[in-house]
């Protein structure tokens, strides 16, 4: 009669212990799947998203490093008429013409570009730049396309009119001269500007591949 108890009990006891593994694993992963769960971050996933974002300095370190940009050339011709005729009267003329062509170079100094000459507005999406207007940097005679037109004389005149060098020299120079003025006028100056304008936004726009609306002023 004990012996069978006995052996109950022990029974009873294995099942117990099996019981009592059985539940501490269930809880353990239980409580460890809670914990992973816990500390789960979840992130959103933001698709085409970019910020593009230009500061004051970025534009001018771009600008400085540029240095100086030619926004034109352009030839301008001259003509320049020697008289060398006797009085008023046409049978007495002497006259030679000779047309001269120089190419003028206009040149936008950005080296002293700093932040005074930019402001940005990033709300408006808007950079203003304020500017120097661009100049003629340089007007050199293109010697390859002077032409020397063939003496016109009257019927009492002969002969090629001759220029000794220094009068063709004194006649350079002032070509050189009426030329320079010229490559002043408004209409080349406009013109100088409205390039300067594109390349301006060309390098601009290469940085981060801002299309901000960009307004420039000259002075």
């Amino acid at each position: 009669m004990f012996f069978k108890l006995k052996k109950k009990v022990i029974t009873i006891f294995f099942f117990a212990t099996i019981f009592l593994c059985i539940g501490i694993f269930i809880s353990y992963k239980f409580m460890f799947h809670n914990k992973k769960i816990d500390n789960t971050v979840s992130i959103p996933f933001i698709q085409n998203q970019s910020v593009k974002y230009i500061t004051e300095e970025t534009v001018v370190s771009k600008l400085k490093n540029t240095q100086k940009i030619l926004p034109l050339e352009a030839e301008i011709s001259e003509t320049m008429i020697i008289d060398n005729s006797w009085g008023d009267c046409e049978l007495f003329k002497k006259i030679k013409t000779i047309k001269y062509f120089a190419l003028a170079t206009y040149t936008l100094d950005l080296s002293n570009f700093t932040k005074s000459n930019v402001s940005i507005d990033q709300s408006n999406k808007k950079i203003t730049l304020n500017l120097d207007k661009p100049i003629l940097n340089s007007i050199n005679l293109l010697n390859d396309k002077t032409t020397y037109e063939t003496t016109n004389n009257g019927t009492l005149r002969f002969g090629e009119l001759k220029l000794s060098p220094e009068e063709l020299n004194s006649i350079e120079k002032q070509a050189l001269k009426q030329m320079s003025e010229k490559s002043n006028e408004d209409s080349l100056v406009k013109l100088a500007e409205e390039n300067s304008k594109s390349l301006l936004n060309n390098i601009i726009n290469s940085i981060n591949n801002s299309d901000m609306l960009i307004e420039i002023n000259f002075k």
